[in-house]
């Protein structure tokens, strides 16, 4: 045997062993040993790929799915946590005896089991504190009552047993609406006048003056609606503004600087951002600080913050989280996500209390998306069941100079409803 056999014999095992690892084609089709392209015209198509072009692939699809969502509705976020927090809440009252629901005193704080849970577990103490809302001397309608359902809370249909609002003079006269979705500025303004909606939380991303279509989208639409009597506001916000304040400060300067908007109303739950709960105490100082250095960097705008109606259970310092929230900013929509009028009354009672003794105007809120607990939204209900249930909630709230009516989640949602 001569040199040449070994050599044939070692190029052939090397061979198979590397095609069958994947890692080149065989020598009969003319690949060369480090797995570079094939040079000879007989070569199998496709050989010349090679193995790294497979992870670019992978990878490229890894970053396109990441990029689907840069500028999703930021707000849903939070949904399941304020589901969540809903679902435990109701449970503790499904315990409870008929009477109405008293929250806990501004001091008490949240009872966390577990400090992964997105929403902590929290509890309903039987203590008179503060005071819960009281009706006034009723107001009627020219044409029918409004009165509230029992004061256990009504399961859906419950609901049936109130009066519809047909020929009912709304009292809610002004409203608010979150729009962050929209396919043309004339359906809007249309659906806007003919709901009583006086204000508009119009969602524009950071760097929306960069995007030409959003920017002349933007600029028609505020204009078209101030002319018309619409406050339009610029709505933005991220739970991780709250560790990186600069890019909320960088959007504020954006807003002040496009001339667009009449406010500025962020939509900040920190409880919501990873790592949160590990990390309490110094993220809630991080978002009063952010909430400061916005109030001054803001110019001449409003400014105003969606408020998740539990924070009356987060100690802050010597107090709660809703307490210094609410002062930092010019008013607040208390996120009352609910589709009952005690359910409603019940999650506004500790921030209103707190809102009036601040003097802060302050609005309350309502759900029309689809999310997995029926009771949070008025999905798959109509606008008139909508109506009813906020004109028995503002009944009791006529008298407060601070109320400003309700604001509704959102232009998506609220035009699917039925009438």
């Amino acid at each position: 045997m001569n040199r040449g056999f070994f050599a044939a014999v070692g190029t052939a095992l090397l061979a198979i062993l590397l095609a069958a690892f994947g890692l080149a084609p065989s020598f009969a089709s003319g690949a060369s040993v480090s797995g570079s392209a094939p040079t000879s015209a007989s070569a199998p198509a496709g050989h010349s790929v090679s193995v790294k072009s497979g992870h670019a692939k992978k990878a490229s699809k890894k970053a396109k799915k990441k990029s689907k969502a840069k500028h999703a509705k930021k707000h849903k976020v939070s949904v399941k946590a304020r589901v969540a927090t809903k679902k435990k809440v109701k449970k503790q009252q499904d315990k409870e005896t008929n009477e109405p629901v008293k929250v806990a005193p501004v001091s008490s704080s949240p009872v966390i089991t577990d400090p992964a849970d997105p929403a902590p577990a929290i509890t309903r103490d039987p203590v008179d504190s503060p005071t819960p809302i009281a009706s006034p001397d009723p107001v009627e309608p020219p044409d029918s009552d409004v009165t509230p359902p029992p004061t256990d809370t009504p399961t859906s249909g419950d609901e049936t047993t109130l009066p519809a609002p047909v020929g009912v003079q709304d009292v809610v006269q002004d409203r608010a609406m979150w729009l962050w979705n929209w396919d043309d500025n004339q359906s809007v303004l249309d659906f806007s006048l003919a709901h009583n909606v006086k204000e508009i939380f119009t969602y524009a991303f950071p760097g929306f003056m960069h995007d030409d279509a959003l920017r002349t989208k933007l600029a028609d639409l505020t204009s078209r609606g101030n002319a018309l009597g619409i406050r339009m506001w610029a709505m933005g916000g991220d739970p991780s503004w709250v560790t990186s304040p600069q890019t909320a400060l960088a959007w504020v300067a954006e807003v002040n600087s496009s001339g667009f908007f009449n406010g500025i109303h962020l939509e900040i739950e920190p409880h919501s951002e990873y790592g949160y709960w590990e990390n309490q105490d110094a993220r809630d100082q991080m978002y009063i600080s952010l909430l400061d250095q916005v109030e001054a960097a803001k110019g001449d705008q409003t400014l105003e913050l969606s408020l998740p109606w539990w924070y009356h259970t987060i100690t802050y310092g010597e107090s709660t989280l809703d307490v210094a929230a609410i002062s930092a900013v010019d008013q607040i929509t208390i996120v009352t996500f609910d589709d009952s009028v005690t359910g409603i009354q019940n999650d506004a009672l500790n921030a209103a209390a707190i809102a009036d003794a601040q003097n802060k105007p302050y609005r309350l809120a309502s759900e029309t998306n689809t999310v997995d607990t029926d009771w949070i939204t008025f999905a798959g209900q109509s606008n008139t069941e909508m109506l009813t249930v906020q004109n028995a909630v503002s009944q009791t709230l006529l008298t407060k100079p601070n109320y400003l009516g309700f604001a509704v989640e959102d232009y998506t949602g609220w035009s699917a409803l039925a009438p």
